[in-house]
This record gives C-alpha cells, sequence and structure tokens, in this order.
C-alpha cells in the first residue's frame, strides 16, 4: 500500500487531503484519516472482554467519484459513532459507479470516548483527481463538519 494522508489548515473543520496509488487505497487512507482523529486504532483485531466479532459491508453507487467518497465515508463514520464498530481490515473494490467496502473488526459492547466528535464529512469542495492531474497519483481532497 502506498498512500498517506495530511491534515490540511481549516478555521473551523477538519480538511484531509489524500494521495494514493489507487481508488480503493484512496477510500483506505480516507478511513484512516477519521480514524486518526477520532483516536481509535484500525489495526487492533484483538476482541477485549465485552466485545465481538463483526463483519460489515458498506455499499455505495453513484455518477461521480466525490460524491460516493463522501458517501462511504457518513456510512462508515455512522458505524463507528453510533454502532461501536472498531475497524481491523478492509477489502474494497471500486468498478463503474460502484463502491464496496467489506469491513472487519470488533463491536464494542459500551461507546467508548472519542477524540473528537465529527458530524459528517461534507460534498462541499470534496474533490477527486486522476493521477494524470495530480502528481502521477490519485488525490482526493474532503472536509469534515466537527
Amino acid at each position: 500500500m502506498a498512500f498517506r494522508h495530511r491534515i490540511l489548515d481549516h478555521p473551523s473543520d477538519l480538511r484531509v487531503e489524500i494521495e494514493a496509488d489507487s481508488l480503493e487505497e484512496l477510500v483506505e487512507a480516507s478511513f484512516a484519516a477519521l480514524s486518526e482523529q477520532l483516536g481509535i486504532s484500525r489495526y487492533n483485531s484483538d476482541c477485549q472482554h465485552g466485545e465481538m466479532e463483526l463483519q460489515d459491508t458498506i455499499m455505495v453507487e453513484g455518477h461521480e467519484k466525490p460524491e460516493i467518497l463522501v458517501e462511504a465515508l457518513n456510512e462508515w463514520l455512522f458505524l463507528v459513532q453510533t454502532r461501536n464498530v472498531r475497524p481491523s481490515a478492509y477489502d474494497i473494490l471500486w468498478r463503474a459507479g460502484l463502491l464496496t467496502v467489506k469491513i472487519k473488526g470488533t463491536l464494542a459492547v459500551s461507546r467508548p470516548e472519542l477524540a473528537t466528535e465529527i458530524k459528517a464529512v461534507t460534498y462541499h469542495t470534496a474533490e477527486i483527481l486522476p493521477p494524470e492531474l495530480a502528481r502521477g497519483k490519485w488525490l482526493a481532497r474532503w472536509i469534515a463538519d466537527l
């Protein structure tokens, strides 16, 4: 995997830029950026006391890549913030306007405190640029409303 994310300046919200070799890696890096802001580790797959193993799927269909990404990020936020899902691995496939994300992780019995409360990822200024327009990598930028 060759992706990175960085937090950009924004006066009141969270603005993120992602660089990756593929659309699937853009999605995974976006999940990683949100995980970091929420203070959860997606790499800890060991069930703790009171947790259960979980497998879930996010499917988003659309015409525009930014729209699909934002919808998937909001579905992911819903799982993490309301259902207490703690992802540990992803199987991501993005083909012809359909994004499918299979999530493996744990389901916490009680809601742990999150480092940051994120209301939603917004459609405003969300963009995805193909490699030919972005230094040879896929590039995504999006804003989360805090």
